[in-house]
């Protein structure tokens, strides 16, 4: 008989404990370095994802709810745009499971990652499954795995410092001979195709930057307008440039425009002038150093290292009038420092209603007086060309939002009065008393199925039934126990809504009336009643509350109920509903 591995037994004793028990699954898949779909390791994106559903797809209790692609994301930061998609809908609760191919995958930093293992998931009630490592957060053989899974997170810690401190040492030799060894080669240039590290002009490229120049030292133009003129060109920005030569391979970059930000990004950057330069940004994993900038002073630069774009008397140009810019702007600070800032009550909900990206709050002083507004960030990054542009004063916003928070709250009053009369009706009484009776039924009939079920394999061992009476009357007993309990969920369900949705207690209910006395509204207001705020092009704003399924499952009930409410507060339900 052939050995099983440990990990099938492991495997094997979880699914007998948890065998009846669903779960909601997400794959998650890293890698830190952009995956390239002919690599062949088996750590690439392709092989993790396959591996991952091959090891769900055996296993029934796991069904996949959605597969979360770090795609050349660094282990040592738990800041990753898929792995924070993951968390929310563990947070939401439409994911209980988490399957990795080892630990690796999961996250580098010892302590942040047994924090998550250790706590974070125990408390959210979330099963863990690292697949290569043999670990199941659910296996009660996993109480002895403890200091194995804690060792092996430590020795994934002390590998990337490891390996930190090679690469950083290699780095600085390289960098010591003035080899360009950034990650991207900056827009304008490119690498010879001899393999070496020095950076030649791109002439198709450098055309644009040289203008992008001439209109900031001709014209005047800000950021922006430059960034909308080339747009108006059709100018492929430096993202999409590179996607187009091949030089970047996802599609993402296709789809992307000039910004205001990259505009600012090239008439800083004194690599135009002939000059490498290195150390602007310093982190080092093995030295504990978090990613920073650093002061000009402690630059590394080498002037004269390669063709120039750009002259030094543009250059001083264009970089003289940022600094005005700039100071004008640290003027007006300190003028209006007496202003004192307030608190953002729309953190967070207020967002834009066509792309949904959350709105900036910015502040604005005019005549003397301070005043807030909110508008599209999608707008405004991308000059115009994505979304469309959104304002609303916040004052307008607030009283807006209040105003529809009394309406609720006014509505809930009446409610009350309504809920209160036909619960305390003898009708209420008798059909919570008819549901409790059909309850006590249906369990008694579940308990006679399960007791004729016991005793069939008896009497067809006695020859009482013949082996087709016996499959016969199985199928029939477990077909009508599925139907019962079918029946049972249903009816426990309703009468849960009769204690938690129905009553005084419904949760839309007690919510808005706990600030039935509130006179103006507060962040705590909107945090514990709204889910988001959308303003829209023509600054009408649609406000999303919480605990909406419970408010129209209540008006529901009180509909199904007409004959017990009275015409004046049938009409008043009819107003709310509709």
């Amino acid at each position: 008989m052939a050995r099983k591995s440990r990990r099938q037994s492991v495997i094997a004793q979880k699914e007998t404990v948890t065998q009846e028990k669903v779960f909601k699954t997400g794959l998650y898949v890293r890698l830190s370095i952009e995956d390239v779909r002919d690599r062949k390791d088996s750590d690439s994106i392709e092989n993790q994802t396959y591996l991952l559903k091959q090891f769900v797809e055996e296993r029934p209790f796991l069904q996949i709810y959605s597969i979360y692609t770090d795609n050349g994301e660094k282990g040592t930061n738990f800041d990753r745009p898929e792995f924070n998609r993951l968390m929310d809908d563990v947070k939401a609760g439409r994911v209980n499971c988490i399957v990795v191919k080892d630990l690796s995958r999961f996250g580098r930093d010892y302590l942040e990652t047994g924090n998550y293992l250790e706590k974070i998931f125990p408390f959210l009630g979330v099963r863990f499954i690292s697949i290569n490592d043999n670990y199941d957060s659910f296996n009660p053989e996993n109480s002895n795995e403890g200091l194995i899974i804690s060792l092996k997170n430590l020795l994934n810690d002390v590998y990337t410092k490891d390996i930190s401190k090679k690469i950083i040492s290699t780095f600085r030799e390289r960098q010591s001979k003035g080899e360009f060894l950034g990650a991207h080669v900056p827009y304008g240039y490119s690498r010879p195709d001899d393999g070496t590290y020095k950076l030649v002009v791109d002439e198709e490229a450098a055309l644009v930057v040289r203008q992008i120049y001439q209109w900031k030292v001709e014209e005047g133009l800000s950021d922006t307008a430059i960034a909308r003129r080339l747009n108006d060109m059709g100018i492929p920005s430096p993202s999409k440039y590179k996607h187009l030569k091949g030089e970047w391979k996802n599609a993402r970059y296709n789809n992307n425009i000039w910004q205001r930000q990259a505009i600012k990004a090239i008439t800083e950057n004194e690599v135009y002038l002939g000059h490498k330069i290195y150390g602007k940004i310093q982190a080092s994993l093995y030295e504990g150093k978090r990613k920073s900038r650093v002061p000009r002073d402690e630059w590394t630069i080498i002037e004269n290292d390669h063709e120039q774009i750009i002259d030094q008397e543009t250059f001083d140009i264009v970089h003289a009038r940022r600094l005005e810019v700039y100071k004008e702007f640290t003027e007006r600070l300190e003028q209006n420092k007496h202003f004192e800032n307030t608190e953002n009550i729309f953190k967070d909900i207020a967002i834009c209603g066509d792309c949904k990206c959350k709105l900036v709050r910015r502040r604005r002083i005019k005549n003397d007086e301070l005043y807030y507004y909110f508008s599209c960030t999608t707008y405004e990054t991308n000059s115009g060309y994505k979304c469309t542009r959104k304002h609303i004063v916040e004052t307008d916003m607030i009283k807006a939002v209040y105003a529809a928070i009394r309406s609720q709250i006014d509505m809930v009053a009446s409610v009350d009065d309504i809920l209160r009369k036909v619960n305390s009706d003898a009708s209420y009484e008798n059909r919570k008393d008819n549901l409790a009776n059909e309850i006590r039924k249906v369990k008694a009939q579940i308990e006679r199925l399960t007791s004729l079920r016991s005793s069939l394999y008896d009497d067809y061992i006695e020859q009482l039934l013949t082996e087709q009476e016996y499959l016969y009357a199985k199928i029939k007993y477990e077909k009508d126990e599925v139907a019962l309990k079918d029946r049972l969920n249903e009816l426990l369900l309703q009468q849960k809504k009769y204690d938690q949705t129905y009553s005084y207690e419904n949760q839309w209910l007690s919510s808005f009336r706990a600030f039935r006395d509130e006179k103006e509204l507060t962040k705590e207001m909107v945090a514990a009643l709204i889910e988001t705020v959308e303003l829209y092009a023509d600054r009408s704003i649609q406000i999303n509350f919480k605990f909406k399924d419970e408010y129209e499952e209540l008006l529901d009930y009180l509909n199904t109920i007409e004959d017990e409410v009275k015409p004046d507060e049938q009409e008043c339900l009819s107003s709310y509903v509709h």
